[in-house]
């Protein structure tokens, strides 16, 4: 997709012409479905509140985003975000989805566990995340 530039350029002949510049859009992960929130808030000992923020971090939503979502001031939610990370341990949102997923797949996992696995490997018994 290309997004047009508001400042203008001028071409060899001098004529200005809009400047259009390359704009990758980025899909952070596969959407987590509402019913496993409650799994993946425990697993990682995340309050509601906490929750209601890596939900939107992971819909690739900006702070202020959040903030107008939840009714809070954008400080309040840089505030979370940092013991966001701080709490499991990882400094980027690219770290804090792998570690979002990474819950998600252990309990998938476990023994006895009734979540749907995401791909064949578990019932195949290749899956690297069950426990042997």
């Amino acid at each position: 997709m290309f997004e047009s530039n508001p400042h203008l350029s001028s071409n060899s002949n001098g004529h200005a012409k809009p400047s259009v510049t390359p704009r990758i859009a980025m899909t952070w992960a596969a959407p987590i479905p509402e019913h496993l929130w409650p799994i993946i808030a425990e697993a990682l000992t995340l309050s509601d509140r906490e929750t209601a923020v890596v939900k939107r971090m992971l819909d690739d939503k900006k702070e202020l985003a959040i903030a107008m979502e939840l009714h809070i001031s954008p400080h309040t939610v840089h505030t979370h975000v940092e013991r966001i990370y701080r709490k499991l341990g990882v400094a980027s949102r690219v770290e804090l989805i792998r570690v979002v997923y990474g819950a998600l797949l252990q309990k998938i996992a476990e023994p006895g566990s009734t979540l749907h696995p995401i791909c064949g490997r578990r019932t195949e018994g290749t899956c690297p995340f069950a426990k042997p």
